[in-house]
């Protein structure tokens, strides 16, 4: 069995302009995604802004991005689901709240048969949390894995739901924590595994590896790399496009994207094979997900959470949720805010990266969905999505610019 269940009885009533010198993609050779994937504009979000309020679901899916606020976010499903009192004039029932203990990164994009497993044994597992009445019969499944569409297997889908983040933050995120786990070593204890999880990287500890922080690193991203920084990667594409699609394959014909150095940005060059992976994950989140959030307005995701799927989330608190910080160790996370953040020479960097370009992508399509569909559902934000920062503005801009570029065989 994959997962452990959250035994739960409510019987009481649970960013940035690309530099000048910066590297252009490719805009030749560019190919038509297939049928699923459809190219980013607004018109596509637009279309996807039905408010769906949802009171009959019994099967939710969460399948948790790393580092985008999951485990503030699995702190409060575990919380609702073990909720007591009323909502709605009745009893609130909570869910089963089922937990996944694989955390390997190995596992997160499973191959055919192992899909043809997972899909199995949700789906039984599904149908047998059905007949608890308690929570009548809902149940929430989270687990870090790529999408997994069980179209393939003649399976109805779960109702998905996940959480993104500003790439360039995502970024920062996840070099630090890399870094932190190499530096501090923690050993394994209890069910915490701790610092184990990069215990083959450990031997990189050194004086200078624990004081680079990620705005000195893309300084030197060649000298970076020799240190073994982790560097670069695609994570919000590779787990929205997920693992069943040929479209979701690397696009960057074996460069290997945690190795992204100064020779790496001068070879790789946006082409068709990005443009299909992101627009395959942006086609997800138009047809296969219910509710994507934004770790950056999550107040507001989770408002609109709350509002779509009521009998799972109603008696949520946004504002209090969505201010909150969980770490790992589930400790106040706003800890880390102590660290360096990217700053505009270093994104202006990243947006050399196609890889962090697909990011941006889908990232924007995602943060129009969400407030197309606070609109659709009568929510008023308490963040303005029109206002961002000038750097993070410029950002969005150059990136719909290159792909946009590439996408009408335009020069720069």
């Amino acid at each position: 069995m994959l997962y452990r269940v959250v035994a739960v009885l409510a019987t009481c009533g649970a960013a940035v302009a690309a530099p000048t010198g910066a590297l252009e993609p490719s805009p030749a050779g560019v190919i038509a995604p297939s049928d699923d994937a459809m190219a980013f504009s607004a018109s596509h979000a637009e279309s996807a802004c039905k408010c769906h309020v949802d009171k009959k679901s019994k099967f939710v899916f969460y399948n948790r991005v790393p580092k985008c606020g999951s485990t503030t976010m699995v702190s409060m499903m575990d919380h609702l689901a073990q909720a007591k009192g009323d909502f709605q004039g009745k009893r609130w029932t909570g869910f089963t709240f089922v937990q996944s203990p694989d955390f390997d990164a190995a596992h997160f994009s499973p191959e055919y048969e192992t899909r043809k497993k997972i899909v199995k044994e949700m789906k039984g597992h599904a149908s047998q949390l059905e007949k608890v009445t308690v929570h009548e019969g809902k149940a929430l499944f989270e687990r870090h894995i790529h999408f997994i569409d069980f179209d393939e297997f003649k399976t109805e889908n779960p109702v998905y739901m996940n959480v993104l983040r500003d790439p360039a933050d995502l970024r920062a995120s996840g070099y630090y924590f890399f870094r932190d786990c190499v530096c501090n070593q923690v050993p394994a204890h209890g069910d915490d595994f701790a610092d184990e999880w990069c215990k083959a990287d450990w031997h990189r500890k050194s004086k200078e590896f624990c004081s680079t922080d990620i705005n000195t690193c893309y300084t030197d991203l060649d000298k970076c790399s020799k240190l073994g920084m982790s560097l670069g990667g695609s994570e919000l594409t590779d787990f929205i496009c997920g693992a069943t699609s040929a479209d979701c394959n690397d696009p960057g014909e074996g460069i290997k994207k945690l190795e992204f150095t100064s020779k790496d940005a001068k070879r790789i060059k946006w082409s068709e094979k990005f443009e299909v992976k992101v627009n395959r994950a942006i086609a997800n989140v138009h047809s296969k997900y219910r509710w994507v959030g934004l770790l950056d307005y999550l107040e507001d995701s989770l408002s609109l959470l709350k509002h779509m799927l009521p009998e799972y989330f109603g008696k949520m608190d946004p504002k209090k949720w969505g201010n909150m910080d969980v770490a790992p160790d589930g400790s106040d996370g706003a800890a880390t805010h102590a660290y360096a953040k990217p700053n505009a020479m270093t994104k202006n960097y990243m947006m050399s990266d196609p890889y962090f370009q697909m990011e941006m992508k889908l990232f924007n399509y995602a943060k129009h969905t969400l407030a197309c569909k606070m609109q659709a559902c009568g929510l008023k934000p308490v963040s303005d999505f029109r206002v961002v920062s000038a750097g993070s503005r410029d950002l969005e801009v150059d990136a719909d610019k290159m792909v946009r570029r590439v996408a009408n065989h335009t020069a720069p």
